[in-house]
């Protein structure tokens, strides 16, 4: 038994040993604490203190190794008093460690890094206001004004209780005073600063406010003076109502400089001036542009019951509301230019032809080139002239072909007819157009392109109306005959005399609009009819315009164009750059709105080696096609690569714009002749493939987008013979050739053949609504249909592999005639309002 516990004693002093010994062992590390301490050290910390201030300086704010768990003291001075910090429109409140709270020092145990943050109250202050006083500014000799304050009945007075009290960087309200003067009211409250000039220091009160805002948070240190500023003692703007043709002055008036003005001041023009018609009132302003001073008019826009127009503050160009002005306002007048024959045009041809005009030929020309041109009909005959405005005398005012009778209904309108118009560069009648043409026919005008040592220039605009247009052209009728643009040159010929670079439109070569500015770039509810042959490097042509930009509006047009020859190829000078091909019914490059109009165009002899896009409505499409139709037939012989893809289409070649409600007839044929070309041929577009992000919500508008249209016709594409491995990539649907537009393409159909021949196996996109379909798997067919029993070949086969589950759903064609299936499974608007009608046993129209 001793023996037994004598066993478990040295046991357990052995056990006891051990732990001592590892417990002791030097190897084995506490655990360290979360601020770099371990368990048998005491936590030391550091305290900054933050004055949060630029106006005072705290010497020792750091006090460091302060024991965890103890305080620290409140900063003293060398003198034993405490701290009191300083802060420009403040008052120290106390110390803070959190931002909120006060810190109690001696008190508060620090158990970390601390920062104490000075903490302040803002200042306020008690301003002195005065309401029956006025302002007077006195323009000195040397052009500047000084500033007193004197006294005024204002009939106006602060509620017994108001103080107008101010808060340090802070934007408070203050009371409004009131007036008994009739037709008064108080506006502001203002004061004078350190130069003596008068600052405004709230924001505009209206007749209803109790109480204004300051302008901006309030930054003085010290009660002041303000003063209530009154509608009656406002400084006055002299308005001066002057002839801009004379130095002749109407009358002047005076007006309170944040009025605006309504019409009655044009009740002070005289009743007219021979030749002249008003036109406007305009002021002069200086403005700063490229570093440069000059003056400019402006428009003065009277004030209505819907809008304020322009204040006179705004006109005279003032910095305050404190100083007077004066402001001429100038009676615009219109020279009335009647051109009723060849010599009266020629006498204004030569005069903006003048290599040195006189200072009264300036005035001469500028007024024509604001005018109102009344415009006779004249045939020219054999007469040559180049376009009547260039781009250094761009016309601003109104042609107007119009016969109207005494009611002032229009009845008929002036032919133009006849003659050679064109120069080196620009080849129109009227060239740089931006004010207004309309109410003229052109009939079998001659359009010329000069040529300088035999050669052409680079680049030339051609258009029946205007080679650029960034005005608005209206009611207008083209009919011309075939003429040839351009020799059919070979060889070395070509390359040297060849034509270059052309962009044409029916109506005018380019056209251009302003977002801000109304009626520009627009060409509306005009007849073209024309035929044409081109032989050039670079062709981008349209029925109405060449190209457009996104501004530009083009509407209820009608178009038949007849296009016997296109044959463009690459010079092989870079200088000129490459050759390409962009033909549309309406537009070469539309990036605006096409609407309700209606194009017939025929291509019958299409040669192009490089990019090639066509459209029955526009070749390259980025903005919006609208409820428009097209009849379009092409014989093409073409190219592509990867860089330079072939695009054509019954109604848009390439398309990364929208078409909303619209439909084609189309006969296309195309024979794709490159190695390694790249062709898309669509029913409706071509290639409806876009890398561009959309950021429209709308199913129907937006990147690539199709809804309500429908093709019907016939399409037969073939390729060249090629060496053996050579191939030319295809892409042809009754839709689209090729697309990657998943939710934007509804209520659609394809009542089309589609037979391709001589292609390729193994390169061949087909089919019946999408050669291709980039991202079929997230495309919803429930709206799109196409004919079944039409013509569906390749190589002459009936059966080859497509791509048949991104083709929507199958009917007969006869199904498509029927008025009651169309309504019943596509979304067309046949109602009172509707775009579109149907007839029984026929497709679709628009109205």
């Amino acid at each position: 038994m001793k023996k037994t516990l004598m066993t478990i004693c040295i046991v357990l002093v052995a056990t006891l040993l051990c732990a001592v010994l590892i417990a002791c062992n030097p190897t084995t590390p506490p655990d360290d604490d979360n601020n770099g301490h371990n368990q048998y050290e005491q936590a030391k910390y550091t305290v900054t203190f933050n004055v949060d201030s630029n106006d005072f300086k705290l010497t020792d704010n750091v006090v460091k190794d302060v024991l965890s768990g103890t305080s620290v003291s409140r900063p003293k001075n060398k003198d034993g008093s405490d701290v009191v910090p300083i802060k420009t429109g403040y008052t120290f409140k106390y110390w803070s460690a959190d931002g909120t709270n006060e810190f109690i020092f001696g008190q508060t145990p620090i158990t970390k890094n601390t920062t104490i943050t000075a903490l302040y109250t803002n200042n306020t202050y008690e301003l002195t206001p005065h309401v029956d006083k006025k302002l007077v500014a006195q323009k000195g000799a040397d052009g500047k004004y000084t500033y007193s304050i004197i006294d005024s009945d204002n009939q106006a007075s602060l509620g017994a209780d108001s103080k107008l009290i101010v808060t340090y960087n802070d934007t408070d309200n203050l009371d409004c005073p009131k007036t008994e003067k009739e037709g008064d009211e108080f506006l502001f409250w203002f004061y004078f600063d350190g130069e003596n000039k008068p600052v405004r220091l709230t924001e505009f009160a209206t007749s209803s406010d109790a109480a204004v805002k300051l302008e901006n948070k309030w930054k003085i240190t010290r009660s002041i003076d303000v003063y209530a500023m009154f509608k009656s003692t406002l400084p006055k703007v002299e308005v001066v109502y002057c002839d801009s043709l004379s130095a002749a002055t109407y009358e002047s008036v005076y007006y309170p400089v944040t009025e605006s003005i309504t019409q009655e001041a044009a009740d002070k023009v005289p009743a007219g001036k021979a030749g002249y018609t008003f036109a406007k009132w305009y002021y002069e302003q200086t403005v700063t542009e490229n570093d440069e001073e000059k003056v400019v008019q402006k428009d003065f826009v009277f004030k209505t019951d819907d809008t304020t127009g322009t204040t006179l503050y705004q006109a005279c160009g003032l910095s305050d509301y404190f100083t007077p002005a004066t402001l001429r306002l100038y009676a615009k007048w219109t020279k009335q230019i009647t051109i009723d024959s060849v010599t009266s045009y020629r006498e204004v041809y030569d005069l903006l032809r003048k290599e040195d005009p006189t200072d009264g030929e300036k005035k001469q020309i500028a007024e024509i080139l604001e005018a109102e041109i009344t415009f006779k009909s004249i045939d020219f005959v054999s007469s040559e002239f180049e376009p009547l405005f260039d781009s250094d005398h761009v016309f601003t005012g109104t042609i107007d072909g119009g016969v109207y009778s005494d009611d002032n209904n229009l009845t008929s309108q002036a032919v133009i007819s006849g003659g050679k118009f064109g120069s080196t560069t620009d080849a129109s009648v009227f060239g740089y157009v931006s004010g207004t043409v309309k109410n003229l026919t052109f009939n079998n005008v001659g359009l010329v392109v000069k040529k300088t040592e035999n050669k052409y220039a680079s680049l030339v605009r051609i258009g029946y109306v205007a080679s650029v247009l960034e005005g608005k052209i209206e009611h207008c009728n083209i009919n011309a005959t075939t003429t040839a643009y351009g020799e059919d040159y070979t060889g070395q010929s070509w390359l040297d005399y060849g034509m270059k670079a052309v962009i044409f439109g029916g109506i005018a070569a380019e056209v251009s609009g302003d977002n801000q500015v109304k009626d520009t770039g627009m060409v509306r509810d005009c007849t073209v009819e024309f035929g044409a042959k081109f032989f050039c490097e670079s062709l981008t042509f349209g029925g109405v315009c060449g190209s457009s930009n996104s501004a530009a509006t083009l509407s209820a047009n009608k178009v038949t164009v007849t296009l016997e020859k296109a044959h463009c190829h690459d010079d092989g000078q870079t200088s000129n750059g490459r050759s390409f091909v962009k033909i549309g019914g309406i537009a070469g490059v539309n990036g605006g709105a096409i609407s309700a109009s209606k194009v017939a165009i025929s291509v019958g002899d299409l040669e192009s080696l490089d990019e090639t896009y066509f459209g029955g409505v526009c070749a390259d499409n980025t903005g919006r096609v609208i409820t428009t139709s097209a009849t379009a037939s092409i014989n093409a012989k073409v190219g592509g690569s990867i860089s330079q893809i072939v695009c054509v289409g019954g109604m848009i070649g390439r398309n990364e714009g929208y078409i909303l409600n619209g439909y084609c007839i189309v006969d296309i044929n195309v024979v794709a002749q490159k190695e390694n070309g790249i062709v898309a041929v669509g029913g409706i577009v071509g290639s409806n493939f876009s890398d561009k992000t959309d950021s429209s919500s709308s199913t129907r508008t937006g990147v690539s987008a199709i809804n309500l249209a429908y093709s019907v016709g016939s399409i037969n594409v073939s390729t060249a013979t090629l060496q053996e491995g050579k191939k030319i990539q295809l892409y042809v649907g009754g839709i689209a050739g090729r697309n990657n537009q998943t939710k934007k393409i509804s209520n659609c159909f394809t009542v089309t053949d589609i037979v391709v021949e001589n292609s390729t196996d193994g390169v061949n996109d087909i089919g019946r609504m999408f050669g291709k379909h980039e991202k079929k798997a997230e495309f919803v067919t429930t709206t799109m249909y196409f004919a079944r029993d039409k013509k569906f070949t390749l190589n002459g086969e009936t059966e080859f592999e497509h791509n048949e589950d991104t083709q929507g759903n199958s009917e007969a064609a006869e199904w498509f005639l029927s008025s009651e299936n169309v309504k019943g499974k596509f979304a067309f608007d046949f109602g009172e309002n509707g775009e579109w009608e149907i007839t029984e046993g026929q497709y679709p129209t628009l109205k």
